[in-house]
């Protein structure tokens, strides 16, 4: 019975909104220097459509990542930089911040749900 309870904790952990695979996008606004960290199936297709928001400056892709389950991936994106959050989805990351994403050396839990677990 004790382990039953066990997996219950670690489904938990891990269960989501879905298992949707997708992509993890970080995009850099010109106008603010401020970072989007967002989700899409087609990342192309979401910058193309500015976010659907008018956008003041300039749409720069910082970087992209695939992810098993993006919808939790994104939250714990977003989680990691709670302290950083301007608005939304929008971060005010520094230049280490942005060398860090692009060595993808991330916390056990966001690698692990990149994964899909």
């Amino acid at each position: 019975m004790q382990e039953w309870h066990e997996l219950g904790l670690i489904r938990e952990r891990y269960d989501s909104q879905s298992t949707d695979a997708g992509y993890i996008y970080f995009v850099k606004d010109s106008g603010s220097d401020l970072i989007k960290v967002g989700k899409a199936i087609d990342v192309e297709k979401r910058i193309r459509n500015n976010f659907g928001t008018i956008m003041p400056g300039t749409i720069t892709l910082i970087h992209t990542l695939q992810s098993k389950n993006y919808h939790k991936t994104e939250t714990l994106f977003h989680q990691y930089w709670k302290g950083k959050r301007v608005k939304g989805e929008w971060f005010d990351l520094s230049g280490e911040d942005i060398r860090w994403i692009k060595r993808a050396e991330y916390p056990r839990e966001i690698v692990d749900s990149i994964k899909g677990y």
